[in-house]
């Protein structure tokens, strides 16, 4: 049995010893490792997404609380003063929240204008989105890691030449004498970068 197990190790290595020293491809050894196993695809997390969905998340807690509220001062005053009071108030809610919600629309509209003026689009131009978010949301974009606004800020603060506020300064002057223009002939340049 000992001289079996050396005549076969000694033509294994004869054979290995001629295969690779010949013609590598034909190796007899297996060169085994493990299965390659994929990962899972993780979902790519946007840094706009995320941050919208914090605020989201932060407006319907402020939403439900304010509903909670609200159907307790109802149930309250419909006990003390009865089912017509408890009427009057929620009309009169109804009315604050359409007037909050007719001066956020008014106000946006403004800041449209606002920025035309300057020559930022409020359409196209990131820093117009940047700032119509924030006046909708509250939110600054550029306080939101690995956004454009962030990056843009970064820019700003580091590399000024770099900066889009920069490198923009034609763009955004084209647009200046487009909505000067456009008042010229009287044509509303929110009306005419809209669409």
């Amino acid at each position: 049995s000992l001289a079996l197990l050396t005549l076969l190790s000694l033509e294994k290595s004869s054979t290995t010893s001629n295969s690779n020293s010949n013609f590598p491809w034909l190796d007899r050894t297996a060169h085994a490792s493990a299965p390659v196993m994929l990962m899972p695809k993780m979902k790519q997390m946007d840094p706009e997404e995320v941050a919208f969905e914090q605020y989201y998340k932060r407006e319907d807690a402020r939403i439900q609380a304010q509903m909670a509220e609200r159907q307790r001062n109802m149930r309250e005053i419909e006990a003390r003063e009865g089912k017509e009071a408890r009427i009057a108030y929620e009309r009169a809610w109804d009315r604050e929240r359409q007037a909050e919600n007719d001066a956020k629309l008014q106000g946006e509209v403004t800041l449209k204008r606002q920025l035309l003026d300057q020559g930022i689009c409020p359409f196209v131009d990131p820093e117009g989105f940047r700032q119509i978010t924030l006046y909708e949301t509250g939110m600054d974009l550029a306080e939101f890691e690995g956004t454009q606004a962030n990056m843009e800020k970064i820019n700003q603060d580091k590399y000024p030449a770099q900066s889009q506020a920069t490198k923009k300064q034609p763009h955004r002057f084209i647009i200046q004498c487009k909505v000067q223009d456009l008042q010229r002939r009287g044509i509303d340049p929110l009306v005419y970068f809209e669409d």
